[in-house]
C-alpha cells in the first residue's frame, strides 16, 4: 500500500472512532421524558456544536500520532510535496463528498417537512457527515490506486 492509501485507511478509522465516541457521548446526554421542540433544538444544536471541536482535536491528535508512527515504522519522512495530480484527486474526492453531505442535509429537511421528530434532522446530518467523510477517503484511495 502506498502512503496515501495508508493515510486514507487511518482517516477512515479516525472518522469512525471520533463519530462513535461522539455518538456515545451524545446518547448518554439525551434528555428523558417529554420536552418541547425548543428544548430539543437547543440540545441538538449544542451536540452538533460540540462535535466540531471534538472532531478537530481528534483529527489533529490522530494525524500527529500517525506521523510519528509512520516515521518510526518506515524511517521515512511524510511526503510534504503535492503535485497537480494530488490536488486533482483531492478536488474530485471533495466534490463527491460534498454531494453526499448535501443529499443527507436535504434528507434531514425532508424528515422535518414530513413532521418527523426534530432529532432526525440532526442525526441525519451527523451520519451524512460521517458517510461523506468515509466516502471521500475511499474515492481518494481509489484514485491513487488507479493512478489518476
Amino acid at each position: 500500500m502506498s502512503y496515501h492509501e495508508k493515510r486514507g485507511v487511518m482517516n477512515i478509522v479516525t472518522a469512525i472512532l471520533i463519530f462513535g465516541g461522539y455518538a456515545y457521548y451524545a446518547w448518554g446526554r439525551i434528555p428523558e421524558g417529554e420536552i418541547s421542540v425548543e428544548e430539543q433544538l437547543q440540545f441538538w444544536a449544542k451536540m452538533v456544536l460540540l462535535l466540531i471541536p471534538f472532531s478537530i482535536v481528534g483529527r489533529i491528535v490522530a494525524h500527529i500520532l500517525w506521523a510519528i508512527g509512520y516515521r518510526i515504522a518506515t524511517g521515512e519522512d511524510i511526503p510534504s510535496r503535492e503535485d497537480e495530480r494530488d490536488k486533482l484527486i483531492e478536488l474530485r474526492a471533495m466534490a463527491r463528498s460534498q454531494w453526499i453531505f448535501i443529499l443527507s442535509f436535504f434528507l434531514g429537511l425532508g424528515f422535518i417537512a414530513m413532521l418527523k421528530p426534530v432529532y432526525l434532522l440532526f442525526v441525519t446530518v451527523a451520519v451524512g457527515g460521517l458517510i461523506s467523510d468515509v466516502f471521500s477517503e475511499v474515492v481518494r484511495m481509489y484514485f491513487y490506486r488507479r493512478g489518476f
